[in-house]
């Protein structure tokens, strides 16, 4: 007869995992608190919405998500597990975290979205198309695929791009008469001896009159001066 140790396979992962702690190139801090072995990090956060709709056990598990690095979250059916998991979500993106959200079957995905949808609070969000939806599914769901999140960056990059061609445009433009006016005065300044005769910091607008036209003039006598 043959007879298995039920936790042989258990303690050869704990073996492995613990192993680990001596290479510097791995993080097993979350497997080993999946697993018990370190306690998981609790900060108490203060939540930044009301979730008035959940009862007293489902906000201490979205106060709980908010808090700790790692948690779980278990009921039987019927208790509002993937309602729960909206607030969550909801709670933490407007906390302003980065989340991904798995699961073994996309129909479980569907629902957690369609859950987040019902929340006012979400909507910004998923109309902004801040919130990709990964992975195929015939049932109606929320979320930008990942071809609209490229389209919507490449738009973006675009709009970047020629914000930066127009403002190179408008300085080429004030940049421009400066040089034509520098042009001019290299010109005339070799004909005439004003710089030899007035102190350039004595200059007047009537010094200034036989080079410039009125309208360069006006132009000149307006540029700002270093004091």
């Amino acid at each position: 007869m043959l007879i298995i140790y039920p936790w042989f396979l258990y303690q050869r992962l704990q073996t492995a995992l613990e192993s680990l702690l001596e290479e510097d190139s791995y993080c097993v801090d979350t497997a080993l608190r999946l697993f018990g072995k370190i306690p998981p990090d609790r900060r108490p956060t203060s939540l930044q919405l009301p979730h008035a709709e959940l009862n007293a056990r489902q906000r201490e598990a979205v106060q709980l998500c908010s808090d700790r690095n790692l948690a779980f979250i278990w009921g039987p059916p019927g208790t509002g597990k993937t309602t729960t998991l909206g607030h969550i979500l909801t709670e933490l993106m407007k906390q302003g975290k980065r989340l991904l959200v798995t699961s073994t079957t996309n129909a479980a995905i569907d629902q957690a979205l369609a859950h987040l949808a019902e929340l006012g609070d979400a909507q910004p969000t998923l109309m902004s198309g801040r919130i990709v939806r990964v992975g195929q599914t015939e049932a109606p769901t929320f979320g930008a695929s990942t071809n609209e999140v490229k389209n919507r960056l490449h738009a973006e990059t675009r709009e970047k791009i020629e914000a930066l061609r127009s403002l190179q445009n408008e300085r080429y433009g004030q940049i421009t008469p400066c040089d034509l006016i520098l042009e001019k005065l290299q010109a005339d300044t070799q004909q005439l001896d004003l710089f030899d005769r007035v102190e350039l910091k004595t200059l007047t607008s009537q010094d200034l009159r036989p080079i410039f036209s009125e309208n360069d003039l006006q132009y000149v006598l307006n540029l700002p001066t270093k004091r």
